[in-house]
């Protein structure tokens, strides 16, 4: 666990890089996304903080069991939590 007295290191430039990266592979066709990572755009927080949620409606859950699709649900619910530890990564290190 995280020393709550330790202030968190100022982004390096190959933390950024690496951190546009892991944006970027999440998603790869994004472009207008990818021209705000690559400017230091500070619309990135609130693009990434908009996919952070599980958005799934109840239709879409009920048709994927129905279809024997649960791995579909599971494979949503995994990449709105990656979306969102890159968000509080965004908040943590490169928020100014």
């Amino acid at each position: 666990m995280k020393n709550p007295d330790q202030s968190t290191p100022p982004p390096t430039e190959s933390s950024y890089l690496d951190f546009t990266k892991k944006v970027k592979a999440e998603f790869p066709d994004f472009t207008s996304l990818h021209d705000s990572l690559d400017s230091e755009n500070e619309a990135v927080g609130p693009t990434l903080e908009r996919f952070s949620y599980f958005t799934m409606t109840a239709t879409e859950i009920i048709e994927a069991f129905d279809a024997g699709d649960q791995n579909r649900i599971l494979e949503a619910a995994k990449k709105a939590n990656r979306i969102a530890k890159l968000f509080r990564e965004y908040k943590e290190r490169f928020k100014k």
